[in-house]
């Protein structure tokens, strides 16, 4: 085992000490893997400073550059026997939704702090079509041969695509079918919370890589990228489709696809105003822990 690797085990249990996390950026320098330590220095720095998008920007460019470049977030990791892998967050403070002045955001995006108090798993890939038949036994995807949408993927090979026309209730049967499978462990869809909490990583700008997004980053429609203050980014192109899992660069906590693709479930009920805030988010107020969402509702998140 490699040295970088026994610290990334070291921080499963000690995943607050950030003299840990310096040591594993010094040791992958050490291990002649210079990019990947200062991905490691990048991510910590994020954290420290304050919510202010254009504080970030700065580190974020320079975080955008080295994913965009290949060099994928050094974190601790685990692979399920089913091909899953995993990713290891560590607990935290973040602001959920959106604030008043961002472009394009929903009513019901209240900006609010949120604390997350215990450590999870989270997949690095949304669940593909092979590994949704291999625990489920079906595919329900339109994107396959066969599916209602087959024109659209003719020719392709959809197992790594992310598997869609997923229920609910079916993907909450997955997460129990691999919790029955391996006693001792517990899967589950994710919180809201703990879905934006992962998908932010640790940033505060309108996506994971800055305040714009384009479809040479994410797979959606090219003809409507996003921009904020006069940012224009280019026109980019609109497969129409899901893509493989991973076909783009990662955000900086090591997580694929968490902007485009498909929509994704999360265990929570959805109340348009089901968000506790009791301010605006312009003053100091005190977070809301580990929320789990409104107890009964007529719509999933």
């Amino acid at each position: 085992m490699r040295v970088h690797e026994t610290l990334l085990q070291a921080l499963l249990h000690d995943y607050n000490d950030s003299l840990l996390w310096l040591a594993l950026a010094d040791c992958l320098e050490e291990e002649d893997q210079p990019r990947e330590a200062e991905l490691v220095r990048l991510t910590r720095e994020l954290l420290s400073l304050s919510r202010s998008p254009l504080a970030q920007e700065p580190c974020l460019e320079r975080i955008e550059a080295l994913l965009l470049d290949g060099v994928q977030p050094v974190r601790p990791r685990w692979q399920h026997p089913e091909g899953l892998s995993f990713v290891f967050l560590t607990p935290g403070r973040f602001w959920m939704g959106s604030p008043a002045t961002e472009e394009r955001r929903h009513e019901d995006e209240h900006w609010h702090p949120v604390e997350l108090t215990r450590p999870f798993w989270m997949t690095c890939h949304p669940i593909t079509q092979r590994q949704f038949r291999q625990v489920m036994d079906f595919n329900p995807s339109a994107f396959r041969a066969l599916g209602e949408l087959s024109g659209e993927v003719e020719g392709l090979n959809t197992d790594a695509f992310p598997v869609d026309s997923v229920t609910w209730y079916e993907a909450v049967e997955f997460c129990a079918r691999l919790t029955r499978r391996e006693p001792g462990a517990v899967y589950r869809l994710p919180t809201e919370a703990e879905w934006e909490y992962a998908c932010r990583a640790g940033t505060t700008t309108a996506f994971a890589h800055g305040s714009s997004l384009s479809s040479f980053r994410a797979n959606f429609e090219g003809s409507s990228p996003y921009g904020s203050r006069n940012i224009v980014p280019p026109l980019g192109p609109a497969l129409g489709r899901p893509c493989p899992v991973g076909s783009y660069p990662p955000n900086p906590w090591g997580l694929f696809d968490m902007h485009g693709q498909l929509d994704e479930w999360c265990l929570d009920w959805y109340q348009e105003d089901s968000y506790i805030t009791g301010s605006s988010g312009s003053g100091p107020i005190d977070p809301v822990i580990n929320p789990t969402g409104p107890t009964e509702g007529e719509m999933r998140v």
